[in-house]
This record gives C-alpha cells, structure tokens and sequence, in this order.
C-alpha cells in the first residue's frame, strides 16, 4: 500500500473525527451558558467523577509497575525528590487563583469583554516569572552546595542528584504558564476539562512509565520521560480550551503588565496558604526520605496515593463550585449562597467519614500486595492514624475550598505561618520516629488550630454578608 492510498483512506476519517469532536465541542458551549449554577457544577462534577475514575484505575496500576521497575528504595528516593521539586509549585505567587477569581468576578458584573485582555496579560506575567524562576533554581543546583547539604543520607550516593533534579525544577517552572489555563477553565464554568486533563495525565503518565521500563532507563532518564505526560496534557486542554473560548484565548492583541499585576494582587492573599499547603503536602515524604529512610518515604508515598482519588473526588466538587459562589457574592444573591454553603458542609462531613473507613481497611493490605517482596507492612495502629489523618484533613481542606470562594483568607494566613513553623520545629522530629508519628502530628496541628479556624472565619464571614444583605 502506497503512502497516498494510505492517505485517501485516512483523511477521510480523521475529518469524521474531528468533525464529530467540533460540534460536541460547539453544544457543550452552548449548554453551558443557559444552564442554572448548580446544574453547571453537577454537569461538571459528573464528567469529573467519570475523569477521575479513569486517573484512578491509572495511578493504581502505575504505582506497583513503577515500584517494581526501581525497586522500593529508588522509588522512595525518586518520591522524595519529587515531593522536595513539588513544594516549587507556589512559585506562579497566587497568580492562578487570582485569575480564576476575577473571571468569575467579571462573568458576575457583566464584563466579559474585559476577559480576553485579563487572560493574555497574566499568561504573559507568568511566563517572565517562569524565566527569572528557572535561571535562579538552575544556578543553585549548579553553582550552590546546596544539593550535597540537603541530600547528605548515603542512599542518595548512587544517584545522580543534579541531572534529576534539574529536570524535575524545568518540568515545574514550565508549568507555572501552562497551569493557568486549568483555572482559566475554572473561572469560565468549563471545569469537565480538568477532569478530562488529570485522566489524560493519567494514561500518558502511565504510558511513559512502560516506555521507560522497556527502555531499562537510569533514574534521570525515567524522570525526564515521565515528566512528559503533564505538559502534554496541558496542551491538549489548552486546545480545546481555545476551541470552546476563541474570544477569551485570542492570541493577538493588547498586553498590559498592570493588567496581570491586578491578577497576581488579587491572588496574593492566597499565596501564604499555597505555600503552607504545598510544604504540608510533600515535606513528609521529603523528611521521611531524608532524616528517616527511603522505604517509609515509600509507605507514606504509597498511602498518599491511595487517599489521593478520595481527596480529589471531593476536591473536584468543592473546585466546580468555587466560581459559582464567587459569582454569587457580586450578583449578591445570599439564598442560594447560603442554601449552597450548608449543602456542601454536610457532604463534606459523611464523604470524608466514609472515605476514612475505606481507606483503613485498604491500607492493612494493599501496601504489603504491591511492594516486590510483600516488605512494605502497615501496623493496624499506623492504619488507624492514617483514616484518621485522611478524614480531617479531607475537611479541612473543603472548609480551606469555601473560604477561598468566598474571598475569606484572613484565617488561612495565620494558620500558614502555624504550618510552616510546625514543619520546621515540629515535623522533622515526627520524620525521625516513624510514619505513624508523622500522621498523629499531622492530625493534631489540624484538630487543634485549622478546624476551629476556618470554622471561625466562615461563620463570621457569612455573618458579615447577612447583615450586608439586610442593610441593602
């Protein structure tokens, strides 16, 4: 068969393909727009749920292949440089969050036209801060001994730290730009390609984890192949993205520096909370890996994973929602923020109660079936510290979600300067212990000073727009 034959006959249907994706493309956007707030969340929601399942089934089975391919102890060093690397991603300075917030803020008041000028000047802004960000990581890894006095546990002798983590600082400094668009999509009610985004992740992620096996790949190499599978994906929603929005994603025209200034202000309050959130979120991993040994990085990485789709399964809710409440402070509609508000705090308690409960009885045995000698053992003691970790964090950060919705930080910058504290003084002696001390630490800091916090602010924020509501 000639290379035209086969051109002939494949044009034809990819015309099909791409003909039939248009016009599902062209009815989701029309659809979108007449619907009501809440069927746009559970419209998203929905297609998130079956997004989401796909991502599941994935990291399940990339899990046991990638740890059998490096063994338990690389792939514990391999967790704790990626966790290390990924305590990087506050770097876009709030500018993410802030965008999403001013779409929907512009969607509410009626000024879309604004929009398009808004995306472009913010998606510049983060570019140059991607720049200046990769010049002055790169140069401390290369110039700095910084690496050897950070990484000084003898098990990471045999691997070369500089080329791995170089590649792992430009896999997340070129994200900075590309994340974006996530919550442009978000602040524009498209929230179903998030989903769509994280199970292509997914897919490509484990794709790229076979290839690197076949490959027999060094450590550096396998990074730098699975790095891959997120950049792609973030080009594909981009894509589709422009496809949906051509008005909002219009490349050419006016940039104004004062334009994505307004973004990142609008953001900043958000930026401590990120930075706290992203260090409480891979620092155990990093200190077990380091003060402690590369196998309980392992153990505290694989429980991560598996409470990872509960976790995100509720996140994806509380994320459809965050515009929608946002949209309804400045259309000032307070029934159905509140209505929605007391909605959400009741999900959000028997979700995470009953995710507590599965993940326990999960945790005894999987982590023991997917190490290559059955070494990875969890006691019934560190299980139960586990489930219970995992259910207040999983209400904390839904509280975490509301607030930020309803431009409510105030709380969340005190309790950021608490968990950065705690990380310093507190966690690295948890770290040394084991990784049962690590989730009872975790667990008090939340019992303690984030749960009575948030709560706190939310009931006094709410307050606040009662008495607004009366008075107007």
């Amino acid at each position: 068969m000639t290379p035209s034959s086969i051109s002939s006959i494949s044009q034809p249907l990819f015309d099909r393909v791409s003909g039939f994706l248009k016009k599902l493309l062209r009815k989701e956007a029309a659809a979108s727009t007449a619907l009501t707030p809440w069927n746009r969340i559970l419209l998203n929601f929905g297609a998130s749920l079956l997004g989401r399942a796909v991502a599941i089934v994935c990291n399940l089975i990339s899990i046991p292949f990638g740890m059998h391919f490096l063994g338990v102890e690389v792939y514990g060093i391999w967790a704790t440089l990626t966790g290390g690397i990924t305590l990087l991603s506050f770097l876009d300075l709030g500018l993410g969050i802030g965008l999403q917030n001013r779409l929907s803020a512009l969607i509410g008041s009626e000024s879309r036209h604004e929009i398009a000028s808004c995306v472009r000047s913010s998606i510049v802004l983060s570019a140059s801060l991607a720049v200046l960000f990769s010049l002055v990581l790169l140069s401390l890894i290369w110039l700095t001994p910084i690496v050897p006095f950070i990484f000084n546990n003898e098990s990471f002798s045999s691997i070369q730290l500089k080329p791995c983590l170089s590649l792992l600082v430009i896999s997340v400094v070129t994200a900075l730009p590309l994340n974006l668009f996530p919550r442009i999509a978000l602040g524009l009610q498209h929230g179903w390609l998030i989903a769509a985004g994280n199970a292509l992740t997914a897919i490509l992620t484990l794709a790229t984890i076979y290839i690197a096996s076949r490959l027999h790949a060094n450590l550096p190499t396998y990074i730098g192949i699975t790095i891959l599978a997120p950049l792609v994906s973030n080009f594909v929603l981009i894509l589709i993205l422009r496809h949906l929005e051509p008005s909002v994603l219009h490349v050419c025209g006016a940039v104004s520096f004062k334009d994505g200034y307004a973004s990142l202000k609008k953001g900043a309050h958000y930026v401590l909370p990120q930075i706290s959130g992203a260090i409480l979120t891979q620092a155990p991993t990093a200190l077990l890996g380091t003060l402690g040994a590369p196998s309980a990085a392992a153990l505290f990485n694989v429980l991560s994973r598996l409470s990872s789709p509960f976790s995100q399964i509720q996140q994806m809710l509380l994320l459809q929602t965050w515009p929608s409440l946002t949209e309804a402070i400045y259309r000032k509609d307070l029934k159905w923020l509140l209505k929605t508000v007391r909605t959400l705090l009741r999900t959000v308690v028997a979700s995470s109660f009953i995710s507590s409960l599965v993940l326990f009885f999960a945790s005894v045995s999987i982590p023991r079936l997917i190490s290559p000698d059955h070494s990875l053992v969890l006691p019934k003691s560190t299980a139960v510290a586990f489930a219970a970790f995992t259910f207040l964090f999983m209400i904390t950060q839904s509280l975490a979600f509301i607030n930020n919705s309803l431009e409510a930080t105030k709380s969340q910058n005190l309790l950021a300067f608490i968990n950065i504290v705690f990380v310093i003084f507190v966690l690295p002696k948890c770290a040394t212990l084991d990784v049962i001390a690590v989730f009872l630490g975790l667990s008090g800091l939340a019992l303690v000073f984030a749960l009575p916090a948030l709560l706190i602010e939310l009931r006094l924020v709410l307050k606040h727009f009662r008495v607004k509501h009366q008075l107007a």
